[in-house]
Formats: structure tokens, C-alpha cells, sequence
């Protein structure tokens, strides 16, 4: 590493070896040793740049993968929201769309509910805002008053 230069400061040789490297039909396209001394690294660190997986290197290509797949995932949706050739499918993608894009206006708002269990006949149910137990007959049961004694599955009302 240049003198001067360190993890947190960037280095001009990282977009360098980055665009050497992934740069297709390119002299060192997918060879990182040479990429990375085209890119004016010193051989025996190009030698292992990949396998010591420097974080700005992790990350720079993560961000490159992302942003192939949104990109691919962008031109597919663009293509069905087109396809006037298939309505359903035009439907469906443009309901996909809207539900992730504008979350609050078209997003689906679904209750969770947890099953936590069976004890003596009832089994609880812990939905996103409060706590019912219900017996085996469908019957709500209130929780504030009644106790369960895991350890001797006793329900007993309080």
C-alpha cells in the first residue's frame, strides 16, 4: 500500500483492479493476479488479493453482483408490465411491482400469529398485539385469568 494510505482512505488502485477485472473481453478480464498488477499492485500482494478477500474488495463486488441482478430483475419486470399478451401476467407483475415499490400505499398488511404450543387441550396463540389461549373446542380463553402450570399441564382459571 502506498505510503500514506490505509484501509479507511481510498485507494485508486482498487477501481483499477476492479475494472480490470471484471472488465469482459479485457487483457486480464478475470485474472486477478494480473489485474491486480496491472493495477499497480506489488506481485505477492495481486498473488493473494483474492484469497485474503480484502473488504473493499468484498464489497466493491457485491455491489456489482446487486446491481446485475436488480438491473436483469428491472429489464423482467419491464418486460411483463409490457407484455400486453398475457393480462394475468401483466397483472400480477404490476401488483408485484406497486406492493414492493410504494410499500405504504399498495403494500399487503398481514396479522402474525405465533402457535406457541399445546398444554392440557388448549393451545396458545400469540398474535402481533396480545395473547388468547384457545381450547380445543375453539373457545377463547382469558388469559389474565387463567394460569398454566407447564410442568403438570394443570389449566386452571384464577
Amino acid at each position: 500500500m502506498p505510503k500514506g494510505l490505509n484501509q479507511y482512505i481510498h485507494d485508486p488502485r482498487q477501481d483499477k483492479f476492479i475494472e480490470y477485472y471484471t472488465e469482459a473481453g479485457g487483457a486480464t478480464f478475470s485474472n486477478a493476479l494480473q489485474s491486480a498488477i496491472k493495477a499497480g499492485y506489488k506481485p505477492q500482494y495481486a498473488k493473494n488479493i483474492l484469497a485474503e478477500a480484502p473488504k473493499w474488495l468484498v464489497e466493491k463486488l457485491d455491489k456489482l453482483k446487486t446491481k446485475s441482478l436488480v438491473n436483469s430483475a428491472e429489464k423482467n419486470i419491464a418486460k411483463f408490465l409490457d407484455d400486453h399478451d398475457n393480462a394475468r401476467i401483466q397483472a400480477d407483475m404490476t401488483k408485484f411491482t406497486l406492493e414492493r415499490l410504494n410499500k405504504t400505499k399498495y403494500g399487503l398488511k398481514q396479522e402474525v400469529t405465533h402457535n406457541i404450543g399445546t398444554v392440557a387441550g388448549f393451545s396458545m396463540i400469540q398474535p402481533a398485539d396480545e395473547a388468547e389461549m384457545l381450547s380445543d373446542d375453539g373457545q377463547v380463553v382469558d388469559v389474565e385469568s387463567t394460569v398454566i402450570d407447564v410442568d403438570s399441564a394443570k389449566v386452571s382459571a384464577v
